[in-house]
């Protein structure tokens, strides 16, 4: 299941649009974060889709309304070209999905509100940050365009049922694709190496945030995660021991 997961809409009848253009795809489970009042104009532009309006859910975070979703899957129309922005540097919305492989059944695509989009600390959240190419001489979408166009690149890839399409997955091994739990996991340990290796700490937030997104791109299995902890694990166990063999010969020297 996709979910959709608006965070702080602040015109009602964007909201309806939105649910009206889940429906069209196939789409049902709308949530939104601090989202505005509903009024007659949601229910008036959701038409037909009303039942998704009555539906959704509402969240005080992002964390909160992602935290049974294995892929979180940001949307952003700021493509920042400083290399040192790490967090700003989205894929384009066709291309990611056109391989169905590098996501998962149970993701969340996020889209920030009108006038900011989504906010630093919540694309920090998001394992994979999309975008969807217009002319640079006016590249902000209306948001529920912006929902139209995602969620009709995704449509192509699953079919217009919410569902991935039977014939990606007849005849074929189903990889189990490791979630949130597992990258989160493995990023807590790189932290633990990067602080023993010294890795410059102003630097130890951007490398995370690169490696999150890689990871979200990736697609990786639970075994494929395993071995990739067990291997950053034994490189933390090595410093530890080489760093306590050189605290102890000191001593001994002192001695």
């Amino acid at each position: 299941m996709v979910s959709i997961v608006l965070v702080e809409p602040q015109i009602p009848g964007n909201i309806g649009a939105i649910a009206r253009i889940m429906m069209n795809f196939g789409f049902h489970d709308l949530r939104m974060v601090n989202p505005c009042e509903l009024d007659d104009s949601a229910y008036a532009r959701s038409m037909h889709a009303r039942k998704i309006l009555e539906n959704s859910v509402t969240y005080g975070t992002l964390e909160e309304a992602t935290q049974d979703c294995t892929l979180i899957i940001g949307t952003s129309s700021v493509i920042n070209e400083n290399r040192d922005n790490k967090i700003r540097h989205p894929l384009v919305a066709e291309e990611f999905f056109s391989d169905t492989d590098l996501w998962d059944d149970k993701a969340a695509i996020v889209f920030g509100s009108e006038d900011v989009g989504l906010k630093e600390d919540d694309l920090r959240k998001c394992d994979v940050l999309l975008t969807v190419p217009a002319s640079q001489e006016y590249p902000v979408l209306n948001l529920s365009h912006a929902a139209g166009i995602i969620l009709y690149e995704l449509s192509k890839h699953m079919g217009i049922s919410g569902k991935k399409k039977e014939t990606h997955l007849a005849g074929m091994h189903i990889r189990s694709i490791a979630g949130s739990r597992d990258r989160t996991l493995f990023l807590d340990k790189v932290d633990i190496l990067m602080e023993k290796a010294f890795f410059p700490e102003h630097k130890r937030a951007n490398a995370r945030t690169m490696l999150k997104r890689l990871l979200g791109r990736a697609g990786l299995t639970e075994m494929e995660f395993r071995y990739l902890i067990g291997i950053i694990t034994r490189s933390i166990k090595r410093i530890e021991y080489l760093d306590n063999s050189t605290r102890n010969n000191n001593n001994g020297e002192d001695e």
